[in-house]
């Protein structure tokens, strides 16, 4: 496949606002520190020490110290991969099996399916599971600040669907000053990738804005045949990030986050007719998050939404016996508050949380299953 990319960046300080730090040292390179000597192995450790995971535990621990092991995949590795969504980017992990179906690309761990593996983002649980698979291929890496992989049972932090392991992305938050960045991918069967984000912040108030638009064209084995292989795919998503507060003492995070997903394919049943077929999905995902910080104590209060439609259509060329349309809906409501404390010897955490679930789809019938789920 050919395929041509190219990236833009820019960024400055906002007048009054302290300049942006410097970036780290591109793969390979020594970095120097300020009295031109190089950056030996304490400096690496000291960059480890101060990568904070919650993944697998919900309680902030340094990468080094975390009791559970997690794996980081950082900002520098995902842009080293050159990949546009999840999906690319895990293919590269050990110790993970990325699968594709009709229900889109999913990751297996431990060797179980995919339903026993939870996708979460910056925390919060997201919706739209066909058959199980939560499709990798809605989350768009431009937006993306690490991936944290547990793998193992998380069931007891959790719930069930985490027997297999936890993979939690953390969104980018959004610096000082003024910047962005933009990047555009073509390729043959008219792949098209572009994306962008912009970011605006000040000492109390950081802002961020991502979108991107992707499209590929599908394919025939006979290109004589008007059936396809793969279907053709287009997809649109933005998001709307704000961090507000000192970022010492006390912290407000809002972030919305918002894609529509188009596949189309036309088949030819073992009859001779010819069908075409459309499955579109919106999802939408908010979260708000409030934080309070002290020298002994800390608390989190955490409230988040995900919405997911779904929507298939089957239409029977120069006929309606085979036509088909179906909608999926699903509504998933989290609200969780969470006490930390550092006692004499031991770091004690106590916390509250309840999950609230609708959900409609002609396959259950017309009653529209609610349940509700709490954890101490």
């Amino acid at each position: 496949m050919l395929q041509l990319t190219v990236c833009s960046q820019l960024g400055w300080p906002i007048i009054g606002s302290p300049s942006p730090s410097a970036p780290p040292a591109a793969a390979g390179e020594a970095a120097s520190d300020p009295e031109g000597g190089d950056l030996g192995d304490e400096d690496a450790d000291e960059d480890v020490r101060s990568i904070v995971v919650e993944t697998g535990t919900r309680i902030g621990h340094a990468l080094d110290d975390a009791p559970v092991e997690v794996v980081v995949i950082d900002r520098e590795t995902i842009e080293r991969s050159a990949a546009d969504d999840v999906s690319e980017l895990l293919e590269e992990t050990p110790g993970l099996q990325v699968t594709r179906s009709f229900a889109g690309v999913g990751v297996r761990m431990q060797g179980l399916d995919e339903r026993y593996t939870l996708i979460l983002v910056d925390g919060e649980r997201v919706t739209g599971r066909v058959g199980g698979v939560f499709d990798l291929r809605r989350l768009s890496t431009a937006d993306i600040e690490r991936v944290e992989i547990a793998r193992g049972a998380a069931s007891t932090q959790y719930g069930a669907d985490a027997v297999a392991g936890v993979i939690n992305i953390i969104t980018r938050p959004p610096a000082e000053g003024v910047g962005g960045d933009l990047r555009l991918r073509a390729a043959t069967r008219k792949s098209l990738d572009a994306t962008g984000r912009l970011t605006l912040g000040w000492p109390k108030a950081r802002f961020a804005l991502s979108g991107g638009h992707h499209r590929s064209d599908g394919w025939r084995t006979d290109p004589s045949s008007i059936d396809t292989v793969d279907d053709d795919q287009r997809q649109s998503d933005g998001a709307l990030r704000a961090d507000l507060g000192d970022f010492k003492d006390h912290e407000v995070q809002l972030r919305s986050a918002y894609t529509r997903r188009d596949r189309l394919g036309v088949d030819i049943d073992s009859g001779g007719a010819v069908l075409d077929r459309q499955n579109r999905s919106d999802i939408l995902q908010s979260s708000l998050a409030l934080e309070g910080r002290r020298p002994t104590w800390s608390w989190r209060l955490g409230l988040g939404h995900s919405y997911w439609k779904d929507q298939y259509a089957v239409d029977q060329r120069g006929d309606v016996a085979l036509d088909v349309y179906e909608v999926a809906k699903d509504h998933l409501g989290r609200v969780g508050l969470q006490f930390d404390t550092q006692l004499p010897q031991q770091l004690l955490s106590v916390g509250s949380e309840v999950q609230l679930e609708s959900l409609q789809t002609p396959r259950l019938g017309e009653d529209s299953p609610f349940r509700t789920r709490g954890a101490v």
